[in-house]
């Protein structure tokens, strides 16, 4: 986006420098997923169609946007289009211009007596108001147009701007409603991403919510655009039902998150700088907290501009939550709160991201615990996804993260919540097994030389608790404990799957790839009775020693 060159030149940027920056990201970005180049405001509309929508950021350009457009699908990108279709341009009214498919003459939309800042608004409620705002969205998709940015909401929806003050009418929630709705149905009809910018996000960001795809959460990164506006500005502090509610981009993603998730409106945290942002901490915590919420990574430095930080942008391992789809939250959206500087999310295959970031001047140490914050027990692989290095097998993991610094993990629990395992005594090397396969409550549990039966199969679930609940494949009943029995040497048993703790273990890693299996009922290890080495070997539960014939191997099927 060549916002940074719009706002430090308070200018439309010419064509040669617009150029410029797409063979630039042509050239270094494009292979590592940015595909898109969306053009930004500071352009005249004094170039329009026949049907009064703009066609060119400016009209000192040669080109227009269908031009374009059709350059960058050549080269596999798109085109992102910076526009509101609620804008009218006067020109085009002046000339007579009349909205598409009707006799209606495109000046019936504005309010001639509506005292407006900047620009003309579509009267919603008059004649062609809806054909128009679709219309123009139609135009865009006809060139190829995949993305929308819908600026200055709030201007439309209450006519107040928190530096400005009135800067237009107050209308009603169902103009505004109506305005929102039309687009989302125009955008929907033609696979065109529909991002909302400058919203008041009303009632908890209540229509924002249905009809926005994505939706901005935060102030502009603004001509400075550091570490200030970013994390610093009004820090904590909300201005109720009034963009922007947050100004900093930290608090936005923060308090907002909890409209975020896979399938649900996109969070915007807007522009990224990195060339005005002090140091690699800073610049590592930006990046990282857009990807971890979900949001876009919006490049705004320019080809000029970039300098030796170009290879903050290329980092696969984080650009892979994007791919992904991954959306995390923070451990609570309360900005002023500092466990909301620690973020958790999983990938589609499981695997947990962990985002612990230092919002402090300095060096802070922020904590996981994997059974107390991400629900599963035992040993997890963990690696830290800016060093690209593994750091080993651990229950939790704590670190010293620098001042504005980030530190980014991701932790593959060893069990793996759902999936189904063969599950083995270290001591005699046979597997844990029903009892002539039965199916019926009550089938003891003994071992047995592993056959691929599916009575020696079992699904091991997390139960978001730091348990688990064992599922034998072929029965579908639980690993149980006979009547719920604390006492040492009871037999284990299979039974119905109910919600008690006799049927939850805990599986904990002992080292060297062994696990011991616990009851949370009795606090009793999983045990081979009188550490036999033979087929048919009873399993009965005994207060944990070590021995092993209480250590269990877990292979995934």
């Amino acid at each position: 986006n060549p916002y940074e060159y719009n706002i430090v030149h308070d200018d439309y940027i010419p064509e040669s420098e617009w150029l410029a920056n797409i063979n630039w990201v042509d050239n270094n970005l494009k292979a590592y997923g940015y595909k898109m180049i969306c053009i930004d405001g500071w352009g005249d509309d004094g170039s329009f169609n026949n049907d009064g929508y703009r066609t060119t950021h400016s009209s000192n350009w040669t080109h227009d946007y269908a031009w374009w457009s059709n350059n960058l699908q050549a080269r596999g990108m798109t085109l992102g289009i910076y526009n509101n279709p609620l804008w009218v341009i006067q020109g085009a009214a002046n000339a007579g211009k009349l909205i598409k498919g009707t006799n209606i003459p495109i000046s019936t939309l504005i309010n001639p007596n509506e005292n407006s800042l900047w620009f003309k608004w579509v009267q919603v409620n008059n004649p062609g108001a809806e054909q128009y705002v679709k219309g123009y969205i139609q135009y865009y998709a006809d060139m190829g147009v995949k993305y929308l940015r819908v600026d200055f909401l709030s201007w439309f929806e209450t006519g107040f701007d928190q530096n400005l003050g009135t800067v237009g009418p107050n209308r009603p929630k169902a103009d505004y409603e109506k305005a929102l709705r039309w687009m989302r149905e125009a955008c929907d009809a033609n696979g065109i991403f529909l991002s909302l910018v400058m919203p008041n996000l009303k009632n908890e960001g209540e229509l924002e919510d249905i009809y926005g795809r994505m939706i901005r959460i935060n102030d502009d990164a603004g001509l400075a655009s550091d570490w200030g506006r970013f994390n610093n500005l009004n820090r904590g502090q909300r201005s109720l039902d009034v963009w922007s509610q947050y100004d900093n981009a930290f608090d936005g993603y923060t308090y907002w998150s909890k409209l975020s998730g896979r399938g649900k409106v996109v969070l915007d945290g807007d522009f990224i700088r990195l060339n005005k942002f002090t140091n690699d901490n800073e610049r590592k915590t930006v990046i990282s907290l857009n990807l971890i919420a979900g949001g876009p990574v919006s490049v705004s430095d320019q080809y000029n501009s970039i300098g030796s930080n170009l290879w903050l942008y290329q980092n696969t391992e984080l650009l892979a939550l994007n791919t992904d789809g991954f959306v995390g939250k923070p451990l609570t959206n309360d900005p002023t709160n500092a466990s909301s500087q620690i973020w958790k999310g999983q990938m589609s295959n499981g695997d947990w991201i962990v985002g612990l970031f230092n919002r402090e001047n300095t060096a802070q140490t922020r904590s996981i615990n994997f059974a107390t914050n991400l629900g599963f027990g035992g040993n997890a692989a963990v690696r830290d996804l800016w060093s690209h290095s593994n750091l080993g097998s651990m229950s939790s993991y704590s670190v010293s993260v620098p001042a504005h610094g980030c530190v980014v993990v991701k932790i593959v629990p060893e069990i793996v919540s759902g999936a189904t395992y063969k599950i083995t005594n270290r001591n005699s090397g046979k597997a844990l097994d029903v009892f002539q396969q039965l199916t019926t409550n009550g089938a003891i549990i003994h071992q047995w030389d592993y056959a691929s039966a599916t009575s020696q199969k079992w699904v091991v679930t997390s139960t978001g608790s730091g348990s688990y609940t064992i599922k034998n494949v072929n029965s579908n009943k639980n690993l149980d404990v006979y009547q719920q029995s604390t006492a040492d040497n009871v037999q284990i048993h299979q039974w119905d799957a109910s919600n008690i703790n006799s049927q939850k273990w805990t599986i904990e890693s002992v080292g060297s790839g062994y696990y011991k299996i616990v009851n949370v009922n009795s606090g009793k290890g999983l045990d081979v009775y009188g550490a036999s080495t033979a087929n048919g070997g009873l399993i009965k539960q005994f207060i944990y020693t070590g021995g092993n014939n209480q250590q269990w191997v877990l292979t995934k099927l």
